[in-house]
């Protein structure tokens, strides 16, 4: 049997995010594009976390928190 290649490196995005870093690896980020405002959750009873959706390449993609799912409070823009 072939013996598989161990890997010692995954390439990643280092994201701050309110004092501590959010570790992505690359292949989970499409795109990265200006924030938008989002729509939708005003109008909604959903959790602090979700702020809503916006459009990109015309998908309705929703926008989350990773400060309120986290520590419990949204950090504004």
């Amino acid at each position: 049997p072939t013996q598989q290649p161990t890997v010692n490196q995954i390439a990643t995005l280092l994201i701050p995010v309110n004092g501590k870093h959010l570790v992505l690896p690359n292949v989970n980020v499409a795109e990265i594009i200006p924030y938008r405002d989002p729509v939708g959750a005003a109008d909604e009873d959903v959790p602090t976390w979700y702020l809503g959706n916006f459009s990109w390449r015309s998908t309705n993609v929703p926008l989350i928190s990773f400060e309120a799912i986290n520590d419990g409070f949204l950090v504004t823009l």
